[in-house]
Formats: structure tokens, C-alpha cells, sequence
């Protein structure tokens, strides 16, 4: 694994090289904000575990989460072909072996596996992607997505949002029945 410098340095670098075409965050974006809000969740996924992050887009949060904890793998999902190939060429400058870039939509998505976790920031409906994709969570499984999704407990899903300096993350189990 690179020194922690040097891989967020490396990674800044080249999400500021491709940014202006693949579009990966807003032009305005604090790049250095996004590795360290991507980091919260590191401690909350369980070790050993299996990973599905949806809407990769530039690696948040799942890019600095794999770097940091080479114990999990990671299916990185996304649906542009160009953004998709900027994942695999941080994957291997980086020698990220715990991750498998998937370029599809999450909505015709197929996985040989059923994981532990779901992740998911910037994605558009919350709602929609805990609909389509709660059939891949194993029994146990739970999604962490950026953004306060305590309305979701109204539908019987199990909500818990936590706050970390002032991002919130909601923790969501969804009740059995769906997907």
C-alpha cells in the first residue's frame, strides 16, 4: 500500500489532470475535503467485508476507503465507459488489488455475489437505489450513503444518520421483503 501522503497526492493529481473532461466533481470541488469525508466511513464497514459502491464516478467515497483498508473489496459501479476507465487507471496506480471496477448502470447491474455493504454518494435518488439494489445485500447487509435519509424509516427500513463534521451518512437496513 503507498504511504498515505503519497496515494492522496497521487490520487488529487490526477482526478485535477482528468476533472475538466470526465467532469469527475464540480469544477469548485475541495478535493482534499472529499478524500477526508470519503474516510468516514472507513470504520464503519466491517472487516473482511464485501463492498458495492454505486456511482463511482472520480473513486467517492470508495477509492481512499480501499487504500486505507486493504482487508475489504470493493466492486466500484459506474455507468460512463470514460469514467469507468478513469477508475481502472487509479486502480492500478494506485495497486488497488481489492478493487473490481464494473462499468453499467446500477439498474442492469449483475454481480456473482451478494455483499455486505452497499455504498453510495451523489447518485441522485436514495430511495431508488436502496429499491433496486437491496438484492444484493447479504443477510446483515446494510447501505451508507452520504446525505440524511431518516424518511426512509417510515417505509420499515432501519435508519440511523450519523454526523461527522457536519457530513451526514445514513446507515439503512433495509426490511426484508425487498429487492
Amino acid at each position: 500500500m503507498p504511504h498515505r501522503r503519497s496515494w492522496i497526492t497521487s490520487y488529487r493529481k490526477e482526478i485535477e489532470k482528468y476533472n475538466r473532461v470526465l467532469h469527475l466533481t464540480s469544477s469548485s470541488a475541495d478535493i482534499e475535503r472529499l478524500i477526508r469525508e470519503s474516510l468516514y466511513i472507513k470504520d464503519l464497514i466491517p472487516h473482511g467485508a464485501l463492498v458495492l459502491d454505486v456511482g463511482s464516478g472520480g473513486g467517492f467515497p470508495m477509492i481512499p476507503v480501499a487504500v486505507e483498508r486493504p482487508d475489504i473489496r470493493a466492486y466500484l459501479v459506474e455507468r460512463s465507459r470514460k469514467k469507468a476507465a478513469f477508475l481502472n487507471h487509479i486502480k492500478y496506480l494506485l495497486g488497488l488489488e481489492n478493487v473490481e471496477v464494473v462499468n453499467s448502470d446500477y439498474r442492469n447491474l449483475r454481480l456473482p455475489e451478494r455483499v455486505d455493504v452497499i455504498t453510495a454518494r451523489a447518485v441522485g435518488r436514495s430511495e431508488e437505489v436502496v429499491r433496486y439494489l437491496a438484492k444484493f445485500l447479504k443477510d446483515g447487509g446494510f447501505f451508507l450513503i452520504y446525505g440524511d435519509l431518516s424518511h426512509l424509516g417510515e417505509e420499515g427500513h432501519r435508519v440511523e444518520v450519523l454526523e461527522f463534521s457536519g457530513v451526514r451518512i445514513s446507515r439503512v437496513v433495509p426490511h426484508r421483503g425487498e429487492g
